[in-house]
């Protein structure tokens, strides 16, 4: 956490970054750099639009971008609710793996060093 010169206080993610990142895309329809087009994009020719493709479900969904949605989807999507954990500044490693931990479940295999 840390306050901007504009007095805004700004906080650091440290996990959910990818998936706020695509969620973010999707919505603006710009694809990262990063992101490198699958076989089916080439074929499409949607290399350089985030739309949805290879779907197991929703199928019917299948190559729409964001704005061709139902607007009934576009504001699912838009009023999600993301849970947020503030985490203290003051905290160690030791803490944040016991976070991560409780929160993943016991399935998280990281080990502090």
């Amino acid at each position: 956490k840390q306050d901007d010169e504009d007095g805004d206080t700004r906080y650091s993610m440290f996990d959910g970054r990818q998936r706020l990142a695509s969620i973010k895309g999707f919505i603006e329809n710009s694809r990262g750099e990063q992101w490198s087009a699958s076989k089916t994009q080439e074929k499409n020719g949607t290399c350089n639009s985030f739309v949805l493709q290879d779907l197991t479900i929703l199928k019917h969904f299948e190559n729409h971008s964001f704005k061709d949605l139902p607007k009934r989807e576009q504001n699912r999507i838009k009023n999600f609710n993301v849970r947020c954990a503030v985490i203290p500044a003051t905290w160690q490693m030791a803490d944040y793996l016991d976070f991560f931990k409780r929160i993943q479940g016991e399935a998280c295999f990281w080990q502090s060093s």
